[in-house]
């Protein structure tokens, strides 16, 4: 996350994020996800850079891993103090956090799309990756949706598959897996964007972090069930947001 990521935003976030539809099924995938690529054996450790409210240390912390939390936003930290207690906490860049210790796993969930150095960004997961330990992140997808709301949301990009690619390619990076994800709520998602950014400027993050009324979140959070069945399956050509599984290359 950013050191200026509004701390109403993180409160909005600790509200929403057990029944919003988004946070609920990206959560869900994540998991999914770590599951599949994931380290087996040996120890299970993972660190996920830019921490947030700590709803995904919680659930990594519920596979089985030893977590460690790192965001620069102390608001950020206590919220995931309280979301996952028996994760390691730092207040502290990436750039500038030095350890000893290496991980079997890193995650960066809609975080690097903040990073003005991005490819130095990787390069800094990379060197905290075991050998032979896997990246995961997630990423908004496509400079076709890009829209004011990247620019108060704190964007300096939305991702393209072969921009990406190259970039954890030239760190050293393996692929695993890349798909699309955020595939069958793609209208929804262009028009609730559009609808928000009609808001009053102080309004508007907060309209887009609302959760949607019941029947509504309900539906739109089957759709995500329903794309699940598929996202290993089935490499979609286009959808609101990337997933990517990256391994370090053993030398």
């Amino acid at each position: 996350m950013s050191a200026t990521y509004s701390l109403s935003h993180y409160r909005a976030i600790s509200v929403v994020q057990s029944e919003h539809f988004w946070f609920r099924a990206r959560t869900a995938m994540i998991t999914r996800l770590v599951r599949a690529f994931g380290p087996k054996n040996g120890r299970r450790t993972f660190l996920e850079v830019g921490c947030g409210t700590g709803i995904v240390l919680a659930a990594m912390r519920e596979l089985g891993f030893h977590v460690v939390g790192l965001d620069v936003n102390e608001t950020a930290i206590s919220y995931a103090r309280a979301s996952c207690p028996d994760a390691r906490l730092i207040r502290q860049s990436l750039y500038s956090f030095s350890s000893t210790q290496r991980f079997g796993a890193v995650g960066a969930f809609d975080v690097l799309e903040h990073q003005s150095r991005d490819v130095l960004f990787l390069k800094r997961c990379y060197d905290l990756l075991e050998e032979g330990g896997t990246l995961f992140l997630t990423v908004p997808a496509g400079m076709w949706l890009w829209s004011p709301l990247d620019v108060l949301s704190g964007h300096k990009r939305r991702y393209e598959t072969v921009e990406l690619q190259e970039k954890l390619k030239t760190v050293g990076f393996q692929m695993q897996f890349i798909n699309y994800w955020n595939v069958l709520t793609l209208p929804w998602y262009i028009l609730f964007r559009r609808y928000t950014m009609s808001q009053k400027t102080d309004a508007t993050m907060d309209a887009y972090l609302r959760k949607p009324n019941g029947f509504i979140n309900s539906m739109l959070y089957y759709l995500l069930w329903l794309e699940q069945l598929f996202f290993f399956k089935f490499r979609f050509s286009r959808g609101a947001t990337l997933v990517i599984c990256a391994k370090k290359t053993v030398l």
